[in-house]
């Protein structure tokens, strides 16, 4: 270990050893301190999250299929803590829940419900042709939250690799060929929109690897082609 992640672990212990909430604990014990899961004292602090009255709230606002109402955009008239399933679930695990954890399988198994296209996508839809491509990348990004390498990902991350792989034939990345790709392969116009590449990096990776890319400046094409679905 170097002294930098020395300190760090010094740090971690002291800040372990004054009590905080569970949450916080659980995220010093895995996080930072990486205890390995079946560490007993790591087990014994996640059985207490389920008293963290953060995550009581958070299961209390679950509706019964799995979500929080709305899945990306927000509806003002709720009076909820929780105001989309994408911001429940980015929650849950800020506060130290995994995808064995009870509120999160079923987020997840709303969710792969909702990829299958059994049941009808909660937000009202928007008026452009960008809407279809768009709610499937919404519904990938926040499973990969839970479960990165759930299968029901693949027809997804599919789709992005066939993108990114005409997107960056030339070698680099120009904007015209974004259009160009997705006028072929989704029909979207994307100029300006939220169906850019980099927001897409979500459905590929997760919150270690996305900052690992970021620190080490990985290019966009090689993220997605590398990583995506091993």
């Amino acid at each position: 270990m170097n002294d930098r992640m020395q300190v760090v672990a010094a740090a971690a212990t002291q800040a372990f050893a004054l009590r905080p909430a569970a949450p916080a604990r659980v995220r010093l014990l895995r996080d930072v301190l990486r205890r390995p899961d079946d560490n007993p004292e790591l087990r014994q602090t996640q059985a207490e999250l389920k008293h963290s009255p953060w995550i009581r709230q958070l299961a209390g606002e679950q509706r019964a299929d799995g979500g929080w109402g709305a899945f990306h955009s927000r509806d003002s008239r709720l009076k909820q803590k929780t105001g989309t399933t994408e911001i429940g679930v980015e929650r849950g695990l800020a506060l130290g829940l995994t995808e064995v954890s009870p509120v999160m399988v079923k987020a997840r198994d709303y969710i792969v419900y909702l990829l299958a296209d059994s049941g009808a996508f909660p937000d009202c839809p928007e008026k452009n042709d960008r809407w279809s491509t768009g709610v499937q990348m919404f519904l990938a990004g926040t499973l990969a939250l839970i479960s990165p390498r759930h299968p029901a990902l693949s027809k997804v991350r599919s789709l992005w690799i066939r993108l990114a792989e005409r997107i960056f034939a030339s070698g680099g990345y120009r904007e015209q060929d974004e259009i160009a790709a997705h006028a072929e392969l989704t029909g979207a116009t994307v100029a300006g929109s939220y169906l850019r590449t980099i927001k897409a990096s979500a459905i590929f990776i997760d919150g270690a690897t996305r900052c690992r890319a970021m620190a080490a400046r990985m290019p966009i094409k090689q993220t997605l082609l590398s990583i995506g679905c091993k």
